[in-house]
C-alpha cells in the first residue's frame, strides 16, 4: 500500500479472521519447541495451556506474544499459562488463589473487549471445597464479563464428561465433575459449548491407553463463550488427526524417541476484526551532533 508521495504506508492493514488455540501438553518445557511450530504454522493469535507442570514464571518465551503463567506452587505437576499477540493489548485480569488453576486476561479487539480464561478443572478425587473454589472463580469471570459489557471466552483441561445429553456423540456418560460443569452452564444461559455446535469438526479430546490394556476415549477439553463472542465463531478445529501435537523429542540407546500428549489441540477460528498497531512517534537525541545538543 503506498501513499500519495509514492512511500509505503507504515500503517498495518486490520486483521479480519482471529485464531486461538488451545492445549493440554502434559507438560510443556520439552514439548515447547513443538508448540511454537504449532503457533506459528496454525496463525493462533491466542493461546491457552493447561498442565504446563512448570515450576517457574517466566520460563516460556515466544516472540510477538505476550505471555501470562499461573504455577503450581504447592506441589509438582498442574500449572496454566495462557498467551495473546501484542497487538491484542493483552492485560492480565484475574488469576485463582491456592488450588484454583486458572487465569483470565482481557484481550482488545476492533468491537469488543473479550475477557478470555485459561483453566485446569479438579480431578474427579479432589476435595469438595476445592472444585467448588474453582467453579465460583469461573461464576465470577462470567459475571464480570457480562456485567462489563465483555465477551467471555472459556478454554481449558476442566476433567469432566458432560455425555451425550450435552455433547453429541460423547462416549462417556456424565459424571460428578460434569454435573458441576453442566450446572455452571445453567447458572449462565449466557454460554454455550463451543464442542457441541455442528461448527465443530472433530470429537475426542483425549485419548490414552489404561493399565488394563484398553484405550479410554473422552472429552475432557473444552471451548465456552457468551453469546456476545457466538456470533463471531466460525469454525472449531479438534485435531484427532494429531496434525499439531506437542511432542517431546528425546534421545534413547542412540534413537530418538517421540512422546506425545494424549490430549488433541483445539482451534477456534473467528471472524472479527481487531485493532490495528499504531506507530508510536518517539522523540530521539543524535548526541553525536554537537549543533544539535546545543540549546
Amino acid at each position: 500500500m503506498k501513499n500519495r508521495r509514492g512511500k509505503r504506508s507504515s500503517q498495518k492493514k486490520e486483521i479480519n479472521s482471529l485464531i486461538f488455540a488451545g492445549v493440554n501438553p502434559a507438560g510443556i518445557r520439552s514439548k515447547w519447541p513443538t508448540w511454537r511450530k504449532i503457533v506459528t504454522q496454525s496463525g493462533a493469535r491466542l493461546w491457552t495451556m493447561q498442565e504446563t507442570k512448570s515450576a517457574q514464571a517466566n520460563q516460556l518465551k515466544m516472540d510477538d506474544f505476550v505471555i501470562y503463567e499461573r504455577i503450581r506452587t504447592n506441589k509438582e505437576g498442574g500449572g496454566v499459562a495462557i498467551g495473546a499477540k501484542k497487538d491484542l493489548n493483552p492485560v492480565l485480569i484475574a488469576e485463582g488463589e491456592e488450588n484454583v488453576e486458572a487465569i483470565s486476561i482481557d484481550i482488545n479487539l476492533a468491537k469488543i473487549v473479550i475477557s478470555c480464561t485459561s483453566a485446569y478443572g479438579p480431578q474427579q478425587r479432589d476435595t469438595a471445597m476445592n472444585k467448588s473454589k474453582f467453579w465460583e472463580y469461573l461464576d465470577k469471570m462470567a459475571d464480570s464479563a457480562w456485567n462489563a459489557g465483555k465477551g467471555f471466552y472459556l478454554q481449558g483441561d476442566l476433567n469432566s464428561w458432560l455425555g451425550s445429553d450435552v455433547i453429541p456423540c460423547d462416549p462417556n456418560i456424565q459424571n460428578e465433575n460434569g454435573k458441576l460443569f453442566h450446572n455452571f452452564l445453567r447458572r449462565h444461559n449466557q454460554l454455550t459449548v463451543v464442542n457441541s455446535l455442528p461448527v465443530c469438526r472433530g470429537l475426542i479430546t483425549r485419548q490414552r491407553d489404561l493399565i488394563n490394556g484398553k484405550c479410554e476415549r473422552s472429552i475432557i477439553d473444552f471451548v465456552v463463550v457468551c453469546s456476545r463472542v457466538l456470533p463471531y465463531v466460525t469454525e472449531m478445529v479438534i485435531d484427532e488427526a494429531n496434525k499439531y501435537i506437542t511432542t517431546n523429542y528425546t534421545q534413547c540407546k542412540g534413537n530418538v524417541k517421540a512422546i506425545n500428549s494424549d490430549h488433541n489441540t483445539q482451534f477456534v477460528n473467528m471472524t472479527i476484526k481487531t485493532i490495528p498497531m499504531k506507530e508510536h512517534k518517539r522523540e530521539i537525541y543524535n548526541l553525536i551532533n554537537l549543533d544539535g545538543s546545543k540549546s
